[in-house]
């Protein structure tokens, strides 16, 4: 298994179909009390719920990205993609995958570290992602790699985020 920079133009537009099983959401709940707002969120068990979306490498709205990969001799099996926003100094994390057969075998973890080196030599005082409430695994993996909540947009998705557990959470962590 070999993790490399992944060249641009042979990955252009690369697409996956990403997959996960999630057990477990964040809840989200808004009050406003007086002359404050009250949010809290808090990991909830549900049903058992399968989830899939296309992950498309070198997006046209990255700017200037950087992507790792993940070999099992030739094939690309996984890989993080992020890009360094220097208007406010940090680095953000687009897409981070592991092919399920190579899933909690330490690889996810060596791709994130990877990254993290990268990320130490452009200087950026922090790193963030988006990860939706009902991805339990990637929030179990974001927060294993020092990752914490640091905030939400419940209209991202749709108006019904909240309702239909998929609020956009930010997640972050201080580098420097």
């Amino acid at each position: 298994m070999d993790i490399v920079e992944l060249d641009y133009n042979e990955y252009l537009e690369h697409e996956v179909e990403a997959t996960y099983t999630t057990r477990a959401y964040q809840q989200i709940k808004i009050k406003k009390k007086k002359n404050a707002v009250v949010i809290s969120v808090a990991r909830k068990k549900m049903r058992k719920m399968n989830k899939s979306y296309q992950i498309k490498l070198f997006e046209d709205y990255i700017d200037e990205p950087i992507a790792y990969g993940l070999f099992d001799r030739k094939q690309l099996v996984g890989f993080i993609e992020g890009e360094f926003i220097s208007w406010n100094q940090t680095f953000r994390i687009w897409e981070v995958y592991v092919n399920p057969k190579y899933r909690k075998k330490g690889w996810g973890s060596k791709l994130f570290k990877q990254m993290e080196r990268h990320i130490l030599e452009t200087n950026a005082r922090a790193i963030t992602l988006e990860v939706q409430s009902c991805n339990d695994p990637a929030i179990s993996f974001y927060e294993k790699m020092g990752m914490h909540f640091i905030g939400l947009n419940t209209l991202t998705y749709s108006n019904y985020d909240v309702q239909n557990k998929e609020v956009k959470l930010e997640y972050g962590k201080r580098m420097i």
